[in-house]
């Protein structure tokens, strides 16, 4: 089992006008396999920082990158480097003051939404079915899609606090952005945030900030095959009728895709 200990040698703090760079050394010691399993195991062993942890004692900063280097057959050192993020949502101002979280509304709320879909609840395509009667024996019988439009709800969190920076590097890196882990008791991209913006009533020390976020419309597709989130469907469509054909193979002619980047809302504080 790997071991970790906390090294002084390496560790180095450096400050610049963007805040402090602070080094960070660790050897992980008593590992096992080839020397990219290990220098993996090193980087994942429990203790060492992950990118985007906090930094323990200094505010507004965060694990930026880490590396590992084999130092002996059995022994890796890890270097976790920290520097300040415009992307974490402060509890602490950049001396190290506490903000009071009581600066913070909170309102969550559902409307609904029309959306289409081919398929029933069970995830069946729809389908209509129309015999031609030409008078004669010579009857023709045409089953095409349908589609149905149904509503769904549309579920919204906005909350509105107080902080000591200028929120304009957070809403460039989250707006737009799904949720890459779990948030509001819902998995990974589930929700996007939709708004984040500042105002300022005292010459720019400190900013009312308001933040949106949308859960996904799921729809019946969505429900049926245990997903609820912003990722979309394509299908295939026939090039001689323009219809989407009734026996589509999901992952083959039917394909849920990832299109929106997403990021750890929880460097907002959330």
């Amino acid at each position: 089992m790997a071991v970790v200990s906390d090294h002084l040698e390496g560790t180095s703090l450096t400050q610049t006008k963007e805040g402090y760079e602070h080094t960070r050394t660790f050897i992980v010691s008593e590992l096992t396999g080839d020397a990219s399993k290990k220098l993996l195991t090193a980087l994942n062993t429990p203790g060492i920082p992950r990118r985007f942890d906090r930094h323990p004692t200094i505010p507004l900063h965060e694990c930026d990158s880490r590396s590992a280097e084999a130092i002996e057959p059995d022994m890796v050192r890890v270097t976790a480097v920290y520097r300040q993020s415009h992307l974490i949502a402060p509890d602490v101002d950049a001396e190290g003051n506490e903000y009071a979280p009581a600066d913070s509304t909170l309102s969550v709320g559902s409307t609904v939404q029309e959306v289409e879909t081919e398929r029933d609840v069970g995830g069946n395509q729809i389908t209509v079915r129309h015999t031609y009667d030409s008078g004669t024996d010579d009857e023709k019988t045409v089953i095409a899609p349908a589609k149905v439009a149904y509503r769904v709800a549309m579920s919204t969190v906005n909350f509105t606090r107080r902080e000591p920076r200028n929120p304009r590097g957070k809403s460039q890196g989250f707006v737009g952005r799904v949720n890459a882990t779990r948030v509001f008791d819902d998995p990974p991209r589930f929700w996007m945030c939709t708004r984040l913006a500042g105002n300022s009533r005292d010459g720019g020390k400190t900013f009312d900030v308001e933040y949106e976020f949308q859960r996904s419309v799921a729809n019946i597709d969505d429900l049926t095959s245990g997903f609820g989130t912003w990722d979309p469907y394509v299908a295939f469509i026939d090039p001689e009728t323009g219809e989407i054909p009734t026996d589509l193979v999901k992952g083959v002619g039917l394909k849920q895709v990832k299109v929106l980047p997403e990021i750890d809302f929880r460097r907002l504080g959330i």
